[in-house]
């Protein structure tokens, strides 16, 4: 069990110095919108001042930061209560995707006062590779409560 965990962990950093990379390299380019294989993968460049989607982005700064500062925490804490639960072993490759993407996306808006967006898919809106992992560590996350309460109504 050890080895996968450690296997998924490096895969985990792997992709957020990806998304790192990607953030700093979308931050060079002039601006506009690059059709790569329009309606399927486009790049837009967009600097997300506020929270998820947006929201919160006429607050001041300062709160922004608090509010940032207090969700690393917030995640920390939660990883950490459910790491000591047992129900942590079947979550945990979700558990991993929320902590580095939700990280990743949190580092970076206390560090540059934004994050970088740059990715359109199918024509959804503007997303990072951090935002990426938030859904799918949601998903799984979702998917596993869902199977393990079904589980237990059908006994």
């Amino acid at each position: 069990m050890r080895i996968k965990l450690k296997g998924s962990a490096y895969l985990l950093m792997a992709m957020t110095l990806l998304d790192w990379i990607f953030k700093t390299a979308a931050l060079q380019l002039d601006g506009g919108i690059y059709k790569y294989w329009p309606g399927l993968i486009e790049i837009n460049v967009l600097r997300n001042r506020g929270l998820l989607f947006g929201i919160g982005h006429e607050l001041a700064p300062y709160v922004l930061f608090l509010m940032r500062c207090s969700f690393l925490l917030l995640l920390f804490g939660i990883l950490w209560t459910f790491y000591r639960l047992k129900w942590w072993q079947r979550n945990r490759f979700g558990f991993l995707l929320l902590l580095f993407g939700g990280g990743s996306n949190a580092v970076e808006g206390l560090a540059r006062g934004f994050v970088t967006d740059y990715i359109s898919l199918f024509r959804f809106p503007v997303v990072n590779i951090a935002d990426l992992m938030i859904v799918c560590g949601s998903g799984i996350f979702l998917f596993n409560l869902f199977r393990k309460s079904h589980a237990s109504n059908s006994i």
